[in-house]
C-alpha cells in the first residue's frame, strides 16, 4: 500500500478564506463531519478533506497533498448534496417473507 504525500503548507491563508471555501463546500456536502451532543464526539467523518481542515485548524499541521490540491479549487470536486440511496440486499428467508405479505 503506497502512503500519500503529506505536507505542512496550510490549507488557507486567513480564517476568512475558510469560511467562504467551507460554506460554499464542506456545508452542503453529507459527508461533513458534525458534533454529536448525545454521544460527546464528532460522527460521519467520511470526507478526507474535511477531515485534514479540522486537523490542521487544531493543531495538527500534517495534511495530505490531495487535500491541498483539492482547496485550491474553488469547488470541491468530492462533494455530495444528496446521500447515495443503496439497494438493501435481502437474504432468501427475507425475500419469501416479503412475498408472503
Amino acid at each position: 500500500m503506497r502512503k500519500e504525500a503529506t505536507t505542512t503548507k496550510p490549507l488557507f491563508a486567513t480564517g476568512v478564506e475558510w469560511m467562504i471555501w467551507t460554506e460554499r463546500n464542506c456545508s452542503k456536502c453529507w459527508r461533513k463531519s458534525r458534533w454529536d451532543d448525545l454521544k460527546n464526539d464528532w460522527v460521519n467523518d467520511k470526507c478526507t478533506v474535511d477531515r485534514d481542515i479540522n486537523q490542521q485548524l487544531t493543531g495538527s499541521m500534517i495534511v495530505t497533498v490531495r487535500s491541498q490540491k483539492i482547496v485550491a479549487n474553488k469547488d470541491c470536486p468530492n462533494r455530495q448534496e444528496t446521500r447515495p440511496e443503496h439497494t438493501r440486499q435481502y437474504t432468501k428467508r427475507i425475500k419469501q417473507d416479503l412475498k408472503q405479505d
